[in-house]
């Protein structure tokens, strides 16, 4: 019993099988001729009526006494269509729930349910496959076959975090005596079914290791996540362009002239951006981990190729080692990509909460200068009733005796001298009008003086220091 049977002891895993999905599949051998080796290859695409045809025709051709080793894969997508789509452009990604609220991005078998169980039984894989399609967490995994001492099986799980394209399960079983590998891959789209198929021809020689599939695949991770970066690094300099936070401008970057979004809009692209860079620097650590356990399963791999050579000098042995030493080239150069794509994310996570610090702070100054604004106003308004009212009841109370209230009716209550009242208001209130004006355009002139200072580049009347 392996890890996924124990820990789900008591539980059927519940599969959801796509009966229309077409599959591709990938027979590959290494022939013994001699003292040396012929490849022969051949890659189908086929339907579910003939896939069980194709398991019992590719058995047969490997029960030849020149075989010497192979692989056979079964590759299909997760559905009938290709969901993976390229987000090369967008940081933000469509809601990937249906209306029975289920995750589109969760695997479903390309096969009916029938045809699952008996490709799983003809290729001997590893109990733990239904969970590991099911699985949304990313692993490697290798498990214990109680079928024969000679054969060993893998599990590989990269779920999509809606951050790469990436969204696969792999299984494996291989006899190391009879250097056989089969497998399925679920997931891939058409376009990298064609070039991991091209992939695995110009490495045919070396495909009946059981590695190197997960290899390939983890090679692929990576490359996906250095175009993440690259995505991210874009968004993060045209945003803290457009916020006038970088004074010295990467070279060969232009900001695109007609960008023009608020600080608004600013601030949630830069929390976008960390969003994304938090998630994709937790997954780079995964593909680090995976890549360590690809590792040892080489070595475990290696010894078993050892205790079940029967004689010293087999060619096999020595393909196997090579196939070894080549793996694991592949893997320390994925391996540094892979730290090297963590420490970006780990920078672009920490810029964009930079970023986001330097917006709060330009939106904290602009609310500070609303509100110097706003109590300006409030002074002018105080200034006006203190000169007005004042005026006003000056003059009321000296023009009193102007004014006739008990004048009979049809007879004017003003007086001949009444001009006097507007001769004392109406000066006041213009003298009182024109310097509250006089200081609005004075407060005007002085804040859009402060405005055009802040927005000047500082380096510009400053020299850059002498180079030594």
């Amino acid at each position: 019993m392996d890890y996924e049977e124990l820990i789900h002891a008591g539980f059927t895993p519940q599969l959801e099988h796509n009966d229309e999905a077409g599959l591709s599949c990938v027979h590959l051998e290494i022939t013994r001729k001699g003292t040396g080796t012929m490849k022969q290859g051949q890659t189908r695409h086929i339907s579910q009526t003939e896939i069980l045809d194709w398991i019992e025709e590719s058995a047969k051709l490997s029960k030849k006494v020149n075989v010497g080793g192979g692989l056979h894969l079964i590759m299909g997508p997760s559905s009938s269509k290709d969901r993976h789509k390229t987000r090369s452009e967008t940081l933000s990604y469509d809601d990937t729930g249906d209306e029975n609220g289920n995750d589109k991005l969760a695997l479903r078998a390309p096969f009916t349910e029938y045809n699952f169980k008996k490709v799983q039984e003809k290729f001997c894989l590893p109990p733990a496959t239904p969970w590991a399609i099911r699985s949304q967490h990313p692993h490697f995994e290798q498990h214990i076959m109680e079928i024969a001492d000679a054969t060993i099986g893998f599990t590989m799980r990269k779920p999509s975090r809606r951050n790469t394209t990436m969204n696969i399960a792999l299984s494996i079983s291989h006899d190391t005596a009879t250097r056989l590998t089969r497998a399925v891959l679920i997931g891939l789209s058409e376009r990298d079914q064609e070039s991991l198929s091209l992939q695995l021809e110009k490495l045919s020689n070396y495909s009946f290791h059981p590695l190197l599939l997960p290899t390939l695949l983890t090679c692929r991770h990576e490359f996906l996540l250095h175009e993440q970066v690259d995505v991210l690094y874009f968004h993060l300099l045209v945003n803290e362009s457009l916020s006038r936070q970088t004074l010295i401008p990467s070279p060969d970057f232009e900001v695109p002239t007609n960008t023009n979004i608020g600080q608004s809009a600013q601030t949630k692209r830069a929390l976008s951006i960390a969003q994304v860079a938090l998630p994709s620097e937790s997954e780079a650590q995964a593909l680090i981990q995976g890549i360590d356990s690809i590792r040892k399963s080489i070595a475990v791999v290696d010894k078993l190729y050892a205790d079940n050579s029967d004689q010293p000098e087999d060619s096999m042995k020595t393909k196997a080692a090579t196939a070894a030493k080549l793996l694991g080239d592949y893997l320390d150069c994925c391996s540094a990509r892979a730290h090297t794509a963590l420490w970006d994310f780990q920078f672009l996570s920490k810029r964009a909460n930079a970023l986001m610090n330097a917006l709060y702070g330009y939106a904290a100054r602009e609310t500070a200068i609303a509100t110097k604004r706003d109590g300006t106003a409030m002074k002018a308004i105080a200034l006006l009733t203190m000169f007005f009212l004042p005026a006003t009841f000056f003059a009321i109370v000296f023009t009193m005796p102007l004014l006739d209230v008990s004048a009979p009716p049809g007879q004017p209550v003003v007086g001949s001298r009444f001009w006097m009242y507007w001769a004392c208001v109406v000066p006041v209130t213009f003298l009182v009008l024109a310097l509250y004006v006089t200081y609005t355009l004075v407060d005007k002139r002085l804040e859009a003086k402060e405005q055009r200072a802040a927005k000047e580049d500082p380096s510009s009347s400053t020299k850059a220091p002498q180079q030594r």
